[in-house]
């Protein structure tokens, strides 16, 4: 219904707000792909890659809380 309907409008809005360089890979994440396969089609270190995603995955659960998608008990 309308909620799964704002909450994909959110996801989507938060994800088109990350910084670009954690966009890319936060877009892969939320489409399938293993890290692995993320850090070799975007010719990245694993490093790179962990990092990039990680930090993204942060930003954007944070953008999430703060348009009162999710809980906070689902980041612990």
């Amino acid at each position: 219904g309308g909620a799964v309907a704002g909450c994909a409008g959110g996801m989507a809005r938060a994800v088109d707000a990350l910084a670009p360089a954690r966009r890319t890979v936060v877009r892969m994440h939320l489409q399938g792909y293993k890290r692995e396969e993320i850090a070799e089609m975007l010719r990245w270190s694993d490093a790179r890659t962990r990092n990039r995603l990680y930090r993204g995955l942060a930003d954007l659960r944070s953008a999430l809380l703060a348009e009162g998608i999710g809980t906070r008990e689902a980041t612990a």
